[in-house]
């Protein structure tokens, strides 16, 4: 096999590989490395004989998995020969028993002893005899946000060194923690420049709009009179680990906006005026971007950003001028929201990062008076007010489609309190159908990079 096809299925996500990926891993002769870790079977061998999960083989498989989110994060592999001599390489494969049952049970055993626990680890038997239940069992962890993590079941932790891993020390322990507040004073600059960005952008739309529709008092790139209604809405992902995705302007398949596939288990599509457009991205500096704004008296800017640094990001604002309020349809916040999940989704799985959570900070801006528009019941219109003019949300944590549906209620509960109202008879919450949004996301063919 090809040196870029090996690596193309090595940056799978664990529940995209196939019987036929497995068998290729396993026969290809791949090190170990940091980031890579062959089993034959579970240790203690305790699986075979009982389809139980005994110490040994639970302490055995949460050693390798701890070492990997203090460290660099990485895959086991559990159900493929290795060699005997160093550096170990993958030799066959030797499918496990009901590996089904047992990737349903380490899940269990990780919840309950690693501590602080793992942020959803990818954990997927591949079977390669569905008649029989055998399989390999491929675990993903990221390098973790929440390090340093330790088994407190047997009281100990580790890191992977080179390819192995290894108890640390106390010592090492508090050079992790500082290592990942550094990691956390960088997320929280990357969204003050968001924040900044976003300030500029709207400050600039919403002056060329008074412009257009003759407001007096304007002062070209500052915030406009008081009396003159718009509003913005940004939604901002940004990984909770350092990336770099090389090059990614000769990457035409990370162009990622809003799509269509955002729908209801009924297949109705979520309104919102670029779903019917075309979205031409152009070179940034490292970076895709979207920008979209025709001069017009509801002319609306709708930005999109897909940066290098793994900073994923929409943005979209409208003005109507003083005579009435300007009308903010709930879809659009809706779609911006759940777009950008989508076009996350897309960008972790084609640069093979499923493995790196993201934190996502909503932001949504009211300017004199705007009329949240949404439906009491099948028909019956209704207009609400944000209780702020700036709301930031909460930030909200994106591990992976697992948790995906709670994420999405999470933000409507949280948009319609802040316009005073909860989710019950009265405001009824959308349920997107996700399975769809994952398999347009896994249909997609990838090209593989040189």
């Amino acid at each position: 096999m090809a040196t870029s096809d090996l690596n193309a299925l090595l940056t799978k996500s664990p529940a995209q590989l196939t019987a036929h990926d497995v068998m290729a891993i396993a026969e290809a002769g791949l090190p170990e490395d940091a980031m890579t870790e062959f089993k034959e079977t579970v240790p203690g061998g305790g699986w075979a004989a009982s389809q139980e999960l005994n110490k040994e083989g639970r302490d055995g498989l949460i050693k390798e998995l701890v070492a990997f989110a203090n460290a660099f994060g990485g895959t086991l592999y559990v159900g493929v020969e290795e060699s005997a001599n160093d550096p170990k390489r993958s030799i066959a494969l030797k499918p496990l028993q009901q590996v089904g049952k047992l990737a349903s049970v380490l899940e269990t055993r990780l919840r309950d002893c690693v501590e602080p626990r793992l942020l959803s680890p990818e954990i997927v038997p591949v079977l390669t005899d569905p008649a029989t239940g055998e399989g390999v069992l491929v675990v993903r962890v990221a390098p973790s946000p929440l390090a340093p993590h330790w088994n407190s079941c047997e009281r100990r932790s580790y890191r992977r060194i080179g390819t192995s891993s290894q108890t640390i020390s106390m010592l090492d322990i508090q050079s992790i923690t500082l290592e990942r507040a550094r990691t956390s004073a960088e997320i929280e600059r990357l969204f003050a420049e968001r924040q900044q960005a976003f300030v500029g952008s709207r400050n600039d739309y919403s002056s060329r709009q008074a412009r257009l529709l003759n407001i007096i008092g304007v002062i070209p790139n500052q915030p406009v009179p008081t009396d003159f209604a718009f509003f913005a809405i940004r939604c901002t992902a940004v990984p909770t680990l350092p990336i770099t995705v090389a090059n990614i302007t000769a990457r035409d398949d990370l162009k990622l906006g809003i799509s269509l596939v955002l729908r209801a288990p009924d297949r109705r599509a979520l309104s919102f005026p670029a779903l019917t457009e075309n979205q031409f991205f152009r070179p940034a500096l490292r970076a895709w971007r979207y920008h979209r704004h025709e001069p017009a008296r509801d002319g609306y800017l709708h930005q999109q950003l897909v940066r290098g640094d793994g900073v994923v990001e929409t943005a979209f604002m409208q003005a109507t001028g003083v005579k009435e309020p300007a009308s903010l349809p709930i879809e659009y916040i809706l779609t911006q929201a759940f777009g950008l999940l989508f076009a996350l989704e897309t960008f972790r799985v084609r640069t093979g990062m499923t493995n790196i959570p993201y934190e996502i900070e909503l932001e949504i801006v009211t300017h004199g008076k705007v009329d949240v528009q949404y439906f009491v019941g099948e028909d019956q219109p209704g207009l609400l007010r944000f209780q702020q003019a700036r709301t930031l949300f909460p930030r909200y944590l994106f591990e992976g489609r697992s948790r995906a549906a709670m994420l999405v209620d999470a933000i409507q509960n949280d948009l319609w309190n802040a316009m005073g109202r909860r989710v019950g008879k009265e405001i009824m919450s959308i349920q997107l159908d996700l399975p769809f949004m994952w398999e347009v996301v896994d249909w997609t063919p990838t090209p593989i990079q040189p």
